[in-house]
């Protein structure tokens, strides 16, 4: 299909899908229920913008397989069964090179709330099997698991930008408001044209999310996540976690997490290409950082600054380092700032957020 629009429309009330069947996509924790109350499915240049998506039994919308310039704005998803968005192409096993996926879907300015009233692996975004998806200007909250979930790599390009995301993790423990997977490697030609297991940079940037309620992690990178540059966050509550190879975390604002300001958990030793740079986590608990792998191989982490009570110290593998020692004896943070014993105060810290996310 091409040139379709749906404007305007309520859609309510739709079949519950609990007992229909349910399909693993790919290597995340998650299953989902392939369809919707609306489905889009091997089309193009399709909108889908000012509807309300009332209490929809399963999913909202579904953009599946071949899908090239979708784009779902401006509407309200309220008490959904299951999901708000998904974005879902399929494959042979781990070949993406035929590209029966989307490309280049636009989540964009929408309301999404009282999410996973059945499912509980449910977020207000979910994609797997797709890339190059801009997924911005979004309020969501109140929701059993993650906000936005990447249930994969692929070929990677996804912009992650302007959300505002809170009372997530209501059901569930071990995530945040965007969690990722990516156990999973596929084969595609989003990177160079040719076919590469390597998949393009995505962002995740100028997010506004609070950690409340079992979200300990406000930026999950999970189990073999690559690929990401974070930058610009305000993270409220909620410590950064990264457990895969090249992700960059630049810029971002911690307050207040409650495990330690970023926790680094290599799943194969040397994997190269974590950094830490530029950030700026303000916390009441004495733990800074856990690493698991603490080599400069794996880890560039410099110019930071850090407000943190006194006593303060750094696991590294299994060792408590304190701040001098994390720097004299392992070269790292040489030119980050450490103020032990103090805390801004909160007009401080909401002006740094102001900044950070207008940065």
């Amino acid at each position: 299909a091409n040139q379709i629009y749906i404007v305007g429309v309520t859609i309510a009330h739709s079949t519950t899908t609990y007992l229909s069947p349910y399909e693993v996509p790919s290597g995340g924790d998650w299953a989902i229920h392939k369809g919707a109350s609306v489905v889009i499915e091997d089309s193009q240049n399709v909108n889908v913008s000012h509807c309300v998506f009332d209490a929809p039994g399963g999913n909202a919308v579904l953009v599946s397989n071949r899908c090239r310039n979708v784009i779902i704005s401006n509407n309200e998803m309220v008490w959904m069964g299951d999901s708000g968005v998904l974005i879902v192409g399929t494959t042979k096993y781990q070949d993406g090179t035929e590209n029966n996926v989307p490309i280049g879907t636009k989540v964009l300015n929408n309301l999404v709330h009282e999410i996973g009233i059945w499912g509980k692996q449910t977020a207000a975004v979910f994609q797997a099997k797709a890339y190059n998806s801009t997924i911005s200007n979004n309020i969501i909250f109140n929701g059993p698991r993650s906000g936005i979930n990447m249930n994969d790599g692929f070929g990677g390009g996804n912009e992650v930008s302007q959300n505002l995301m809170f009372n997530l993790v209501r059901e569930t423990i071990d995530h945040g408001p965007f969690n990722s997977w990516d156990r999973l490697p596929f084969v595609t030609t989003a990177r160079t044209g040719k076919p590469s297991p390597i998949p393009l940079y995505s962002h995740v940037h100028h997010n506004f999310m609070i950690c409340n309620y079992n979200a300990m992690k406000s930026i999950d990178h999970d189990d073999g996540s690559g690929y990401y540059i974070d930058h610009n966050n305000f993270l409220v509550y909620g410590s950064a976690k990264l457990k895969g190879e090249f992700i960059q975390y630049h810029k971002n604002v911690y307050v207040h997490p409650r495990w330690g300001c970023m926790r680094l958990v290599n799943p194969i030793k040397q994997r190269p290409g974590l950094e830490l740079t530029n950030d700026t986590c303000i916390t009441n608990q004495t733990l800074i950082y856990n690493v698991r792998d603490c080599t400069h191989e794996v880890l560039t982490a410099n110019h930071n600054e850090f407000w943190a009570p006194r006593h303060a110290f750094i696991e590294c593998g299994h060792k408590k380092l304190s701040w001098h020692e994390w720097k004299r004896q392992h070269h790292f943070d040489t030119h980050s700032v450490f103020h032990e014993g103090e805390q801004p105060a909160p007009a401080d810290i909401i002006q740094l957020g102001e900044q950070v996310l207008r940065g």
